[in-house]
């Protein structure tokens, strides 16, 4: 199952993951859009803890500081792996970690392949 909302695709992976694919537009993500991920999520896991793959190699959207807040405080997320493409995305998301860190409640790591953000997600407990 896959559930879209105006800036990406959620589902669930094969090995249980949840995963936020960003679609290529320039929308940026609000309280409201955030909590659209967040019900969509929900949804798909049930109320289950959480780790989440989230795929911004087709897009990299500007999140607000009230989303920004929403999304680094739900406690149902455990941990969370940022996949990139580009060098701009990398300094982009890397930025934004750092400048969030304080807010986030869980481990939260860039990377530039998939199958290694998926490994780093299932090694944690």
């Amino acid at each position: 199952m896959q559930i879209s909302t105006n800036t990406s695709l959620i589902s669930v992976t094969p090995e249980g993951l949840l995963e936020i694919k960003f679609i290529d537009n320039d929308l940026k993500i609000d309280l409201d859009e955030a909590k659209a991920h967040y019900n969509a999520a929900k949804q798909l896991v049930n109320g289950k803890e959480m780790k989440v793959l989230v795929d911004a190699r087709e897009s990299m959207h500007e999140l607000t500081k009230e989303a920004k807040a929403f999304i680094a405080n739900i406690s149902e997320k455990k941990a969370e792996a940022i996949v990139v493409k580009e060098l701009h995305q990398r300094i982009i998301a890397t930025f934004y970690l750092k400048s969030t860190v304080s807010i986030y409640n869980h481990p939260v790591k860039v990377f530039n392949d998939r199958n290694e953000a998926v490994k780093w997600l299932l090694s944690l407990k």
